[in-house]
């Protein structure tokens, strides 16, 4: 059983009451919302610059650690368009699923 499914099937049986009361009812319902919760969830996954770079034109989620935010930022290909010194992180940007 994956971690998200552990979380999952707990979420399941706080809602219900308790793991005593139906376990194969609450597994299912368990297994159903992580069906959905993957189809609807981005999971990000940050990339430290400089050492990498993105490979090609385009917007980008970035983390600025001396503000502490995170914000879209253009990538031109070359560089960032603004806040080059500041940013550590970078992500793509995934459009919603469904």
């Amino acid at each position: 059983m994956t971690e998200l499914q552990e979380l999952m099937l707990e979420a399941v049986f706080v809602k219900t009451g308790g793991r005593d009361e139906n376990p194969e009812i609450a597994k299912l319902c368990a297994d159903i919302a992580e069906e959905y919760f993957t189809s609807k969830v981005q999971i990000l996954c940050w990339l430290e610059f400089p050492k990498n770079r993105p490979e090609k034109y385009g917007k980008y989620w970035v983390y600025r650690k001396g503000c502490d935010k995170v914000h879209t930022e253009t990538w031109n290909g070359t560089g960032w368009a603004y806040n080059a010194n500041d940013i550590t992180h970078f992500t793509t940007i995934q459009r919603p699923k469904g």
